[in-house]
């Protein structure tokens, strides 16, 4: 009798340990349609979906632009005027507001916005005054692609808004290794906010009453203060430490990300393609993170914790 119960009791032991274990250790699930996490410190792949499928990246496309500004040897200081080439070349993107026609940034600040805010008129304006002219620039992103290896990678644009600036996850996390030897990059993609002065002119035409009515043009200054703020949500959070970080978003890439941060004393570089919305795209990292550090996927009473777009007491 002692011995059937001993038998029972091991039986049962194994049928919970399966269950507990499959829960416990269950590879966590993701909304994105591709997701690639690797260690940059041991070159270990933790977490690969779909990572050498060939997609849309929208504005990931501008650290590749940001990269080539860096290895361009070029003064950051120079001013640079906003024009309607920059204009045309964005149309009517979203991500083109505040950056108004005939005003003046320098190159870093450009970069920043580039990167921080994802601003496709700043990207825009750095390839059309680089030294290779606007066309020449976006040679220059292939280029510079092929020399790191990216052989599914094609640029069409710096800014990302066309469906043809495509890429991998394998590929992008080589030009994470590459974009991270230039600290402004990572530093500039980093920062939260930037605020600065405007002095805009506007001409109306007036009319004018003497010994023959007539019109004429007045030109009227005025100064505006416009703030700009990062696409991350994640860096606005405490306990994330990213180091280098692009969001993106286009109808056919979906909602995108990719990341360089520090977990557990070492250096991982994240991609997130084809997110269903910002949200989940962040959850898709949240979960990535958790699974890197533990080796557990959370639970949903973790995600609800750590959801960087739940509200804040």
């Amino acid at each position: 009798m002692l011995k059937r119960f001993e038998i029972v009791w091991l039986v049962l032991l194994f049928l919970l340990g399966c269950v507990y274990g499959n829960v416990t250790h269950a590879d966590p699930t993701f909304n994105a349609k591709q997701a690639y996490v690797v260690n940059l410190d041991t070159g270990e792949v933790v977490i690969g979906k779909n990572q050498e499928k060939v997609a849309a990246i929208a504005s990931i496309t501008k650290l590749m632009t940001a990269y080539v500004i860096a290895t361009s040897n070029l003064t950051m200081a120079e001013e640079i005027k906003i024009t309607k080439a920059d204009f045309k070349a964005t149309g009517k993107s979203r991500r083109s507001v505040g950056l108004f026609l005939g005003s003046t940034y320098t190159r870093e600040e450009l970069l920043l916005l580039a990167l921080m805010s994802s601003s496709n008129r700043a990207a825009a304006a750095l390839a059309r005054s680089h030294p290779t002219g606007y066309v020449g620039f976006i040679k220059l992103m292939n280029q510079k692609a092929a020399e790191l290896g990216m052989i599914n990678t094609r640029y069409v644009d710096p800014t990302g808004i066309y469906n043809d600036n495509v890429s991998t996850p394998e590929d992008l996390v080589k030009l994470l290794s590459a974009v991270r030897e230039h600290p402004m990059i990572g530093r500039f993609s980093t920062e939260t906010y930037y605020k600065k002065e405007h002095e805009i002119v506007t001409r109306t035409k007036v009319r004018v009453k003497n010994k023959k009515t007539k019109t004429r043009w007045v030109e009227r200054t005025r100064e505006i203060i416009r703030s700009y703020g990062t696409t991350n949500r994640l860096l606005l959070t405490d306990d994330w430490n990213i180091h280098l970080q692009k969001t993106g978003f286009i109808r056919v890439a979906g909602f995108c990300m990719v990341m360089i941060l520090e977990i557990n004393g070492e250096n991982y570089a994240m991609v997130m393609l084809n997110a269903r919305n910002k949200k989940v795209r962040a959850i898709d990292a949240v979960k990535a993170k958790y699974w890197v550090e533990f080796r557990v996927a959370p639970t949903r009473q973790v995600l609800a914790k750590l959801d960087p777009y739940r509200r804040r007491r």
